[in-house]
């Protein structure tokens, strides 16, 4: 967030991690994984990805599976902001670092995915909109004003006429609701 410093997911051996990489050195830091606290797995595959600094880069977070998982970078103390259904997909964080965004389905196995908006205070969730065949939708972001949440869905099903290629759509969701 300041300019001078990266985030990075990575593994070490069998290890996920996330890194915070210092852009004039090079040196890395184990921000969560095993080197940071040995006592601690994510569940299922123990995926950390998708890292994301907050706005005022004092915290950053990270997916593990279905959770968003908040970490203090100065303390390095980490708590879990939100736990959704699913595995989450496409973490973006609001402008005013108050909420995320992102894609997962209400079920493990279900065609339809949903576009969440969490409050990190407290991990609620609500749904903004349906994603039908959401196995395509990704690259969800955030307007710079904080009004709308932005993600692109490529429709296999609407071939680009006399080719095999298909296309990418960009939907713009009003953070208040509605499709």
């Amino acid at each position: 967030a300041d300019g001078r410093s990266m985030l990075v997911a990575g593994a070490k051996g069998p290890l996920q991690q996330i890194l915070r990489i210092d852009l004039n050195d090079g040196r890395s830091t184990v921000v969560a994984g095993s080197q940071r606290d040995t006592s601690w797995r994510s569940p299922g595959s123990g995926t950390l990805t998708q890292p994301r600094w907050l706005p005022d880069g004092t915290a950053c977070l990270f997916v593990s599976n279905s959770t968003v998982e908040r970490v203090d970078l100065r303390t390095g103390a980490r708590t879990t902001a939100v736990t959704a259904p699913t595995n989450v997909q496409s973490l973006a964080v609001s402008p005013d670092g108050v909420s995320v965004a992102f894609i997962a389905a209400d079920s493990p196995g279900a065609t339809s995915r949903r576009l969440i908006i969490a409050q990190l205070s407290d991990g609620k969730m609500r749904s903004v909109a349906t994603i039908n065949d959401g196995t395509s939708a990704k690259s969800v972001t955030w307007s710079a004003d904080g009004r709308f949440v932005i993600y692109s869905d490529r429709r296999a099903a609407r071939l680009v006429p006399e080719t095999t290629q298909a296309y990418s759509e960009l939907w713009r969701v009003p953070v208040a609701g509605g499709e």
